[in-house]
């Protein structure tokens, strides 16, 4: 059987994108036959190491939290040189225990403690990045952390032709890379039943709420939608915990002054709530400013909602303009606003739309095959 160690700077319950694939991927592996461990350095908040050794399980999966250090107050200028935020304890042990691996597959490269550490162990190794959007400058200006980057694994694995392609400008050699989408759960994310969609039109957004995920421009959406009779009816909930007081303090005053009563935040949901607020909607938006690979879309389309993203990231590459739903600019309310309008009036466009988008994701996004191409680079690299 083959043995996978996933190494990651932080696990659940710490909530990211980077600790949800953790989980998602784990346990789709185990359905076909791959045993999986995950071995972090945190699981309380990111950047804030453990001193014991923690073994649990997580969803069904074996865990370590392994004991490390924060570099503190050395944290930002380390952090520039070589992207590196911990110390791990008693390395010698930690390079031991994963030689009883076949694979070790590195995870999110907005940290490389592990990858650094763990140079000596003579494995096949893939590093999957989560965040390229947010650390491409970085490694950009600094060569130390980029020179680290590019020799720590033997493959690298990116959601979308994007990243692929800032990947070779970072100087990875284009056989090395690996491009494999998110997947979604179509057991959890269900299509919406076939009822009429008639009537009050229900828009749901889910995002931190901080500004560049562009909040401001959905309730400006929301103002111009009102002030043009047209529009036709809707509501619009916002889900997600708020990552900056002051932006949504903001949020709460322009909703206030331009009398936004459609609007509502909803705050954070349980997990596994996502599933069903989805289901409970009539389209999605995206309005963020920038992204990596939302997959909040691809549930979305799951969920056979038509979808209004802003183009970033690797929006382009989830959805089909005009046929599952629309890509905009971003930081562009007013074309926002005329998209969810066109929507709001025709629940025809709506429900083909999300038909569309339910096969499309069917088709290309089941986390079934999505896994079995990430075991397809684990073949190469065993």
């Amino acid at each position: 059987m083959l043995r996978v160690a996933h190494l990651s700077p932080s696990i659940r319950p710490v909530l990211g994108g980077t600790e949800s694939y953790l989980v998602i991927l784990s346990s789709s592996l185990r359905k076909l036959g791959i045993s999986s461990e995950l071995v972090a350095l945190c699981d309380t908040r990111k950047w804030k190491g453990t001193r014991h050794l923690k073994d649990r399980r997580l969803n069904g999966t074996h865990a370590l939290v392994w004991p490390s250090y924060p570099i503190g107050v050395l944290h930002r200028a380390t952090q520039v040189a070589v992207m590196a935020n911990y110390i791990p304890a008693y390395v010698s042990d930690l390079r031991r225990h994963l030689r009883a691996f076949d694979i070790l597959h590195f995870h999110d490269e907005i940290d490389l403690s592990l990858p650094i550490s763990l140079r000596g162990v003579k494995k096949g190794k893939l590093l999957t990045f989560h965040t390229l959007c947010e650390t491409l400058p970085l490694y950009q200006v600094n060569p130390i952390a980029r020179k680290m980057l590019t020799t720590s694994a033997t493959m690298f694995h990116v959601f979308s032709n994007r990243d692929k392609n800032s990947l070779l400008e970072l100087g990875v050699e284009p056989e090395k890379i690996r491009i494999v989408p998110h997947g979604v759960d179509l057991h959890e994310f269900r299509a919406r039943n076939t009822q009429s969609q008639e009537g009050r039109a229900r828009i749901a957004a889910i995002s931190r709420i901080e500004r560049r995920k562009g909040v401001m421009d959905l309730l400006a959406a929301a103002r111009i939608l009102k002030m043009h009779s047209a529009a036709g009816s809707f509501d619009i909930r916002i889900v997600g915990p708020v990552a900056d007081e002051r932006y949504y303090h903001e949020l709460l005053e322009y909703k206030r002054r331009m009398h936004l009563d459609e609007v509502t935040f909803v705050g954070t949901l349980p997990v596994g709530g996502i599933a069903s607020f989805l289901q409970q909607s009539s389209i999605f938006v995206l309005p963020s400013w920038r992204e990596c690979f939302p997959v909040v879309n691809l549930e979305a389309m799951a969920s056979s909602l038509p979808v209004v993203s802003t183009n970033v990231g690797g929006a382009q590459e989830e959805i089909a303009d005009n046929e599952t739903g629309f890509l905009i600019p971003p930081n562009d309310p007013k074309s926002l606003a005329e998209k969810l309008s066109v929507l709001i009036n025709d629940h025809r466009l709506r429900k083909r739309m999300g038909r569309n988008g339910r096969k499309r994701v069917e088709s290309l996004f089941s986390i079934e095959r999505t896994t079995r191409m990430i075991v397809d680079i684990y073949a190469e690299l065993a």
